[in-house]
């Protein structure tokens, strides 16, 4: 087999997602995934210890692309990444290990099998990137795909190209070739030739139409994906709920990244008589100085400007800017107040600082709003009472609940993050996210020559039909009687199978 570094240097001359280029991708792949995990993990650190020396290239890029402070890509893009390495190092040896499946799990009619179940990379995984947290969510699910052997072809986003480049030069200063991570020019339409190449899987992060056409394809293919895709999420605020927190969680949300989170919380329902209070809170916590910044896509907007002014008409009413008259400046934070959860604005997906205040008379009324939406990634539940609100969590839509928080526990790298419904399925990070990036396959074997079930029906007792009929009624039957009697009723059927074979 040719070494990484000939692949590697065949893979740069060979044209990208070609059949030439496909083949000898697969070939470097067959020698990663044999490699022991524990071999793999070693790039995966060097990953992780080059991003401090690499703080300030980062900084420079995500503040060209997003204007991001350099703060804010420290606290939600580097250190989310250098965390997801660290989880790997710690647990992906012990969750892709082989496991032997105990006896004791062994039904009585497989007496003397022996299973093992090994966790395989799924091969070629295609990374369909976004740009809103391009290092986070992109360099997540690339050290997940490494880590569980596979190699990775990467269309970054063409919202966030200086991104691309130094995350390129990240993986490349680490020691990862061409070969295990082949980065696509940060054009749009390399993300549809990348769907039409011959891969394993995709993993797609974008709005939820484009997931449903990118689904569609993949389904005629059956190539299996993991979409994580729009967000409408909401916040929950029950009658013993901490208005000052309640309030700082509504300005936190609708302003982290300028509000281009998928799950930062839109729909806010509030007791409607806590809703003067949070106004009040609300409009001090907006009315502090704040750097604006613009949003990356002023198609996005347009959208708002649109889908505000219909609210309007509709009977919402805005509550932020103050004067009551929404401002057309991009990335400026708006506030809409006495909105229903029946409203366009309500149910269709936002990606910008657009947040509104749903009241309701009685809880029912309001996890009835909630679930109006057909959006589910994320929900938080403002309590004093913890049990009750995990209580709640258990009958509302979303992938991951917080209660008295937002946004923030997404990045927990130990934790798994997806969402149901229109915003799409599969796991990313956590154990369940880098088991997805693998398929379970079962080695089963005996020790002896013992095959009773290939000998004709009736001439063994393990193929006879009165003694097989005696094992589902001892194993199986609801009282303890009826067991005990389809017990000595088998033996008795044991003993005349042998006297026919004699």
């Amino acid at each position: 087999m040719a070494t990484s570094l000939a692949v590697e240097n065949r893979v740069k001359t060979l044209e990208p997602l070609s059949k030439s280029f496909m083949d000898a991708l697969r070939q470097r792949q067959q020698q990663w995934g044999q490699q022991p995990t524990k071999e793999r993990l070693k790039v995966i650190r060097s990953l992780r210890q080059s991003l401090p020396a690499m703080q300030t290239e980062f900084c420079k890029a995500l503040q060209t692309d997003l204007h991001k402070p350099n703060a804010e890509t420290v606290v939600a893009e580097l250190l989310p990444v250098a965390g997801a390495c660290q989880f790997l190092e710690k647990r992906a040896t012990s969750i892709l290990r082989s496991r032997k499946v105990s006896f004791f799990d062994t039904p009585s009619w497989l007496l003397g099998e022996n299973d093992i179940v090994t966790r395989k990379p799924r091969g070629i995984v295609g990374i369909i990137g976004t740009w809103n947290y391009p290092m986070f969510l992109n360099g997540v699910q690339i050290v997940q795909a490494l880590a569980a052997g596979n190699v990775v072809i990467w269309k970054p986003s063409e919202i966030a190209p200086q991104t691309a480049e130094v995350m390129t030069s990240w993986l490349r200063r680490a020691g990862v070739g061409d070969d295990l991570v082949h980065v696509l020019p940060a054009e749009r339409e390399w993300g549809a030739k990348l769907a039409e190449a011959d891969i394993d899987y995709v993993v797609f992060t974008g709005h939820d139409a484009t997931g449903r056409k990118l689904a569609a394809r993949l389904g005629e293919r059956l190539i299996p994906s993991t979409l994580e895709l729009s967000g409408h999420d909401a916040m929950l605020i029950l009658n013993d709920a901490n208005l000052d927190l309640a309030s700082k969680a509504v300005h936190f949300g609708a302003t982290v990244n300028c509000g281009q989170t998928c799950v930062a919380p839109r729909r806010i329902f509030v007791p409607r008589q806590l809703l003067a209070g949070l106004q009040e809170k609300v409009q001090a916590h907006f009315n502090k100085p704040a750097e604006q910044r613009p949003l990356a896509m002023p198609a996005h907007q347009a959208q708002v400007n649109r889908m505000v002014a219909a609210a309007c008409e509709e009977g919402a009413k805005v509550l932020i800017p103050t004067d009551g008259k929404p401002t057309e400046q991009s990335g400026m934070p708006v506030v809409l107040t006495e909105v229903r959860p029946n409203m366009t604005i309500s149910r269709e997906a936002l990606f910008a600082p657009v947040t509104m205040l749903i009241p309701y008379e009685e809880q029912s009324e309001a996890l009835d709003g909630i679930r109006q939406s057909d959006y589910g990634l994320a929900l938080s539940i403002f309590t004093q009472d913890r049990e009750a609100a995990k209580k709640l969590a258990g009958q509302l839509p979303a992938g991951l609940v917080t209660i008295n928080d937002v946004v923030a526990p997404v990045a927990h790298p130990a934790t798994p993050f997806g969402g149901i419904g229109r915003s799409g399925w599969g796991i990313t990070q956590g154990k369940e996210g880098l088991l997805e990036l693998t398929i379970p396959q079962v080695i089963s074997y005996r020790t002896n020559s013992w095959r009773p079930h290939f000998d004709p029906a009736g001439s063994t007792t393990v193929t006879d039909e009165a003694v097989v009929t005696g094992v589902l009624r001892w194993e199986h039957s609801p009282t303890f009687w009826q067991r005990t009697k389809a017990f000595f009723g088998m033996l008795g059927a044991v003993r005349r199978a042998m006297g026919k074979k004699k």
